[in-house]
């Protein structure tokens, strides 16, 4: 019996990972070759209008290279300086892929791989070093953007870079995995003009309008400055009865009362509406069939139960001020929630006919609030002829998940003349649990320079306390940890 590759099953909850040098290991199976269709729908640009073109300097970056990195210190550090391999994807880099999620935006990272499954308009999958970074290795703007399988993901064309640091980073940013971490940064209020808008359109029906505007609040004198940066896409995709519809916007202020403080406020609302991943069988698309091929195109689900619906909203806040030019300190804020309702009819196998799909019908409710803070202190403290920055930091999040699955047996489709029975049966209860989860980090990192040496060390405790109510299984269970990491690295720059 051939089978089918399943789409991926959601965790049960949050899971929990405090030491970077902890090891896990991932296992796909795979019984037979097996192709997974794609949704790709590469834009083409119909009629893109720029008034101004917006600098890059501030952010590190030229075209398509970055000369710095503040998500591998969380201080502004040249990359060659930096103990470490950092890879950056930049905005220039993007806007020429015309990259329409972060995984498309990482396939030619190194050490990465984006899109494990194919295309997949639901989520995106990231691999680091072998490590699956998707659940707890994602941020966003250095806080956390994805506590647990909540199914959220980012609109790449509010991001100004994204930075992927490879190999573990628990002492700066907490639990994680072995394989590193991807941090998003998104765009932000620019002291110039900036006004673009792009119409742009592409294969299965795809129509995409997006305008990114930002400068200077008029009579201000420089003080106030915005920026909106709005999306909305309506498209179909490779499969049939799969859409990829997107409505995002991202509204900003920036506020500097004086040369030494400066505070920045980020919204954001997104909402997604497409469905879950249709994988097909190795015979009738990689190996030939009796029957013939199966087209790549064909849905094997059904309309009645097909759909993946996520909402999510951010509002925070990021503020520096400058006591002098040795000491400064940094904070930042976000409040995350997420909602998502997932309903999607599968395959699980091929009978013995080779032609007829047995099938698995399933859904899920997901909501999550999460509210994040990161306290930092940065000093500039040389020694003699070495430069010296310390870095002191003080970061809390507190999760609360909420999670309901059901499923149960769906009806068979014959794969070369496929008859949809419509409404499915009501698939029983089979997980519900809420969970809690509050973690305290203490951190602490010199950096040092030398001549052409370039050192830097770090150390952090964590404390974490969760608790999770499993309401279909009427228990109860906490959890109480805590662990110590560290790390140091040498860099010669030549």
């Amino acid at each position: 019996m051939n089978m089918i590759a399943p789409t991926r099953r959601p965790g049960r909850g949050l899971k929990t990972t405090l030491l970077s040098s902890a090891l896990m290991a991932g296992v796909a199976t795979s019984a037979i070759a097996q192709t997974a269709t794609s949704t790709d729908n590469s834009a083409v640009r119909l009629s893109p209008v720029t008034v101004t073109s917006q600098t890059d300097a501030g952010s590190g970056t030229r075209g398509f290279v970055a000369t710095e990195s503040q998500s591998a210190t969380k201080t502004k550090t040249p990359l060659i300086a930096t103990p470490g391999a950092i890879s950056v994807v930049t905005v220039k880099q993007m806007d020429q892929q015309q990259a329409q999620s972060v995984s498309q935006a990482l396939r030619y990272t190194s050490g990465v791989v984006s899109e494990p499954y194919g295309t997949d308009s639901r989520l995106d999958w990231i691999r680091i070093r072998g490590f699956d970074a998707t659940e707890f290795g994602v941020f966003l703007d250095g806080l956390r953007f994805t506590p647990g399988y909540t199914g959220a993901t980012y609109e790449p064309y509010d991001l100004e870079r994204i930075d992927v640091l490879k190999g573990p980073s628990s002492v700066l940013y907490g639990q994680g995995t072995p394989g590193g971490l991807v941090n998003l940064v998104s765009k932000e209020p620019t002291a110039t003009p900036h006004r673009e808008f792009e119409l742009s359109g592409g294969s299965y029906g795809r129509y995409q309008a997006q305008g990114d505007v930002s400068g200077p609040v008029e009579g201000t004198d420089g003080k106030w400055s915005y920026r909106l940066v709005g999306l909305v896409r309506k498209s179909d995709t490779q499969v049939d009865s799969t859409p990829d519809d997107r409505v995002f916007f991202a509204p900003s202020v920036t506020y500097r009362p004086n040369a030494n403080d400066k505070i920045t406020v980020l919204a954001t609302i997104q909402h997604d509406n497409t469905a879950g991943l249709q994988f097909l069988p190795a015979d009738g698309t990689v190996v030939a069939s009796p029957y013939g091929r199966i087209s790549t195109k064909l849905f094997t689900g059904e309309e009645s139960d097909n759909y993946y619906k996520r909402t999510q909203a951010s509002i925070g806040y990021e503020y520096e001020h400058r006591f002098d030019d040795t000491w400064s300190v940094q904070q930042s804020v976000r409040y995350n929630h997420f909602d998502l309702d997932w309903a999607q009819v599968y395959g699980t196998g091929v009978k013995a006919d080779q032609r007829t799909l047995t099938r698995y019908g399933f859904g899920q409710q997901d909501s999550s609030d999460t509210v994040s803070v990161d306290n930092r202190v940065i000093g500039h403290l040389p020694i003699g002829p070495v430069d010296q920055t310390v870095l002191g930091g003080l970061d809390y999040s507190h999760v609360s998940y909420r999670e309901s699955e059901t499923g149960g047996t769906a009806t068979s489709l014959d794969l070369y003349t496929p008859v949809y029975s419509g409404v499915q049966a009501t698939h029983p209860l089979i997980y519900e649990a809420n969970q809690e989860s509050d973690q305290i980090g203490l951190y602490g990192q010199d950096q040092l320079r030398w001549g052409s040496w370039a050192l830097t060390g770090g150390v952090r405790h964590d404390w974490l306390n969760e608790s999770t109510n499993n309401i279909l299984a009427s228990s109860d269970s906490s959890q109480t940890d805590g662990a110590t990491t560290g790390h140091v690295g040498l860099a010669y720059v030549s």
